[in-house]
């Protein structure tokens, strides 16, 4: 059994799935959550529509309602029908395979977490729900696998404490993710500057999860700013048809809106460029020589 060792804060650098994370870095996930209604084929739809995007990761949502709430709760009849089994799951994650793109699990109860790290997923995502379920944080910490810590809702110290025991046992490759889901998130709550405050206080790694009204424009903009203040994995809500008002159709973007959005992540990313000083390229050296002012005599000269 390999031996765990603590680690005193989380990694700024490491691999998830394909991609190299880091502060330099965009790592885009396509939260499919439960527009696939329960239907097997319009899941696989909806991996295809991933792809097409060219995001980073599809991302499920796995869970079993028994564990989550009693049987009287409103949602549960809901719950019970959209609720996919392990074989539909493993079939699924596989298909994703075969699509070359990475997949992500939004793990909702320990069943579920350990379903996920079985299928051997490239991330795991931890709502704020489970941000003090320190059990699971502790599963997938010892796992290895990367995962990602909803901050909705939370105090500093409820997200102080959930880093600690991910810390605790090695689990140094975490993001916080910015954002809360308010079906949708007005503008106003957005709070965008919060990255900022986490990656200070922190000094981890920092992720937007968008929940716009994916009916309002900025629903393709406002990750920019997130971008701009640092963040460098997001995670965007997607659906086959918006207009069909399924299962978290809310903050959910159409397949070419979603494509639209990661097009213009791609090339804020090459517009922000690298904060790193380097030696000029020929592109500074030719505007350098051009503007640059230097001293020249008004008149000739006599030698000496």
């Amino acid at each position: 059994m390999t031996q765990l060792h603590s680690v005193d804060k989380p990694s700024k650098s490491f691999q998830m799935g394909s991609t190299l994370v880091d502060n330099q870095s965009i790592y885009i996930i396509a939260e499919m959550a439960c527009a696939h209604d329960g239907d097997y084929e319009k899941a696989k739809q909806l991996v295809d529509i991933a792809c097409d995007a060219k995001v980073n990761a599809v991302q499920f949502q796995l869970f079993h309602a028994p564990e989550n709430m009693v049987g009287h709760h409103s949602i549960y009849s809901l719950l019970e029908k959209i609720e996919f089994n392990r074989k539909q799951w493993a079939d699924l994650v596989s298909y994703a395979r075969t699509k070359n793109i990475d997949v992500f699990a939004c793990a909702y109860d320990m069943p579920s977490l350990e379903l996920s790290i079985e299928l051997k997923v490239d991330g795991i995502k931890f709502n704020s729900a489970d941000l003090n379920n320190f059990e699971m944080i502790e599963c997938v910490a010892k796992s290895g696998i990367p995962f990602t810590l909803g901050t909705g809702a939370s105090r500093m110290d409820e997200i102080g404490q959930a880093i600690s025991v991910a810390l605790n046992v090695g689990g140094d490759k975490l993001v916080l993710m910015h954002g809360m889901q308010s079906f949708p998130t007005s503008l106003e709550q957005a709070n965008i500057r919060k990255i900022q405050s986490f990656s200070a206080t922190f000094d981890a790694l920092i992720g937007y999860a968008d929940h716009t009204d994916g009916e309002n424009s900025f629903a393709l903009d406002i990750d920019l700013l997130a971008q701009g203040m640092g963040a460098c994995v997001f995670e965007k809500h997607y659906t086959v048809d918006r207009s069909q008002k399924g299962t978290d159709y809310q903050a959910a973007l159409n397949p070419d809106e979603l494509s639209e959005y990661v097009r213009k992540i791609r090339k804020a990313s090459v517009a922000l460029g690298s904060s790193s000083v380097k030696p000029f390229d020929e592109e500074e050296i030719k505007y350098r020589t051009f503007q640059k002012k230097q001293l020249v005599a008004a008149h000739d000269l006599q030698q000496g």
